[in-house]
């Protein structure tokens, strides 16, 4: 049962003028009901006396609408109800719905679906927060709270505490506690724009209207004259600099397409490949979690590249082929030393394209002498130190010819391998000129881009971009000649320019969010 209760939030208690006729609808159409105005102040005293344990996360948070999204789910769990943002208008009194013994929620409308933020995000729906209800002390909003946990270092409030994450809650909610979902209209029959929404049913009107005043929706502005005018300069330098790279165009012609064409089988063999240099201290954790991987070891092999190394690798990494002799169906050893030049941080921007570019030559070399016949090939890093044993299976289940799980240095951190990343927008000119850099392509972090740590509310993403950390591959993409370019391609390169080549080539990319694997702390 729904309790007759209202609940509002607002930083205190003097609502802007905009919204007081919409405020007022609530109390006219529901008399009798409680009517109750949250502040910031309330909301604080809640988590403080009753859940001291999210008092750190809700505090922590760096945007006050994220409090105030935490805080209605916590209102609603504490005290049930209907929740109502200020900018929603009641139009029927909600009397209909008490007898629910769930959470009821309405998506939103569905032109939404069609803005980018929604579409790279690969969202089937939107769940609304603006207008909800529910009986108190439901356990669906232990998961919501748990999921907001998981999804604390995500950027977005949308992705951190918003309708995205509320629409993963309840994709993911088991059926016993699953709320119900009515159509957009009968919570908001006009959308962002002041449309209509097409599932409206003139004999069952609507109960209430957000007027999508706060909307998430966000317009766009262009540069200014003088940001115009340098851009245009900049883009002239570069276009000199660039004169006499390589065409992308001639490694797109040059993929074998029949090759491309064969898809490896799920059920498939795989190859581990690992490149290693300097990781004496990571290689016995790496080489346990290999050995407890649930995999078939008929269906596994693996092959390492040592190379420029001053530590043991090279003898750690002999003794544990020597000991696991039937462990894999066939096993390869690649000795090379690449010339290094002498280099400062290995993150600066200054050092990436060498750095990347040598590592994408490393990559390169183990593929010609150490694939055979595999069907797969399992890129591992020798700086992962733990992953589940299940990892590989779940990667094949997906069904996908390239595979990359979450990497990061704390488990439940925020993202390590920045280089898997899903972009947001296509940079506009003077977005993207300026990060230009010895011909790659560096922006800082998050512009423009989503990681894996901003999507664990989602099982499962399309991705634009991977990193190295663990990356699965359909081996015939490597034999149609999509492997990593040591040189700028579309200015990226390595896994980057990888991923660039293999999406031009019709190759799905699939991220797993809620998959991680452990990366040592540098």
């Amino acid at each position: 049962m729904i309790p007759r209760i209202v609940h509002q939030t607002w930083r205190d208690r003097d609502i802007p003028a905009a919204m007081r006729e919409f405020v007022a609808s609530w109390p006219r159409l529901h008399p009798g009901w409680e009517i109750r105005l949250w502040t910031d102040d309330d909301l604080a005293a809640l988590v403080r006396q009753e859940y001291p344990h999210l008092a750190e996360l809700y505090f922590g948070y760096p945007r006050p609408i994220q409090r105030a999204d935490l805080g209605r789910y916590l209102v609603l769990r504490s005290h049930g109800g209907v929740y109502a943002d200020l900018d929603a208008e009641a139009l029927r009194s909600f009397e209909e719905i008490l007898d629910r013994d769930r959470p009821l929620f309405a998506e939103e409308p569905v032109s939404h679906l069609a803005e980018k933020l929604v579409v790279v995000r690969g969202l089937q729906r939107i769940v609304s927060n603006a207008v909800m209800a529910s009986p108190a002390g439901h356990p669906f909003w232990d998961d919501v709270i748990e999921l907001a946990v998981r999804c604390r270092h995500a950027l977005d409030p949308l992705d951190a505490t918003g309708p995205f994450l509320l629409t993963g809650a309840v994709d993911a909610a088991d059926a016993g506690i699953r709320p119900d979902i009515i159509p957009g209209s009968m919570f908001s029959p006009r959308d962002k724009y002041g449309r209509p929404c097409p599932d409206l049913d003139a004999a069952v009107p609507p109960l209430a209207q957000h007027h999508w005043h706060g909307t998430w929706i966000p317009g766009e502005k262009g540069p200014p004259a003088a940001v115009r005018i340098k851009t245009a300069f900049r883009k002239a330098r570069l276009r000199w600099r660039e004169r006499r790279l390589e065409d992308p165009a001639l490694r797109e012609q040059a993929v074998n397409r029949a090759v491309l064409a064969s898809e490896a089988p799920a059920d498939g063999t795989v190859l581990i490949a690992i490149p290693v240099r300097n990781a004496a201290r990571t290689l016995d954790a790496l080489f346990a979690r290999i050995d407890a991987l649930d995999f078939p070891a008929e269906k596994l092999s693996i092959a390492l590249l040592v190379g420029n190394s001053s530590d043991d690798s090279l003898e750690r990494v002999q003794a544990f082929l020597e000991s696991r002799k039937d462990r894999f169906r066939r096993s390869a050893l690649i000795r090379q030393e690449f010339a290094v030049r002498e280099q400062g941080p290995r993150w600066e921007i200054a050092f990436q394209r060498d750095r990347r570019g040598r590592i994408a030559k490393v990559r390169n070399l183990l593929l010609r002498e150490g694939l055979a016949d595999e069907d797969w090939v399992l890129w591992i890093d020798a700086d992962i130190i733990d992953f589940p044993p299940d990892i590989l299976a779940r990667m094949l289940a997906e069904r996908a010819r390239v595979v990359h799980p979450d990497s990061v240095r704390q488990i439940g951190g925020k993202s390590f391998d920045q280089n898997a990343w899903i972009a947001t927008a296509e940079p506009k000119d003077h977005e993207w000129i300026k990060h230009v850099r010895d011909g790659l392509y560096q922006p800082h972090a998050h512009h423009l881009r989503l990681y894996l740590q901003d999507l664990r509310y989602l099982p499962r993403v399309r991705l634009d971009s991977v990193g190295g950390t663990m990356l699965l591959v359909d081996a015939n993409l490597h034999r149609a000649g999509i492997n990593f370019p040591d040189r700028p391609y579309h200015r990226l390169i390595e896994t980057e320019a990888f991923a660039a080549l293999a999406r031009r080539c019709g190759v799905e990319i699939i991220g797993l969010p809620q998959v991680q694997t452990l990366h040592v702390e540098d």
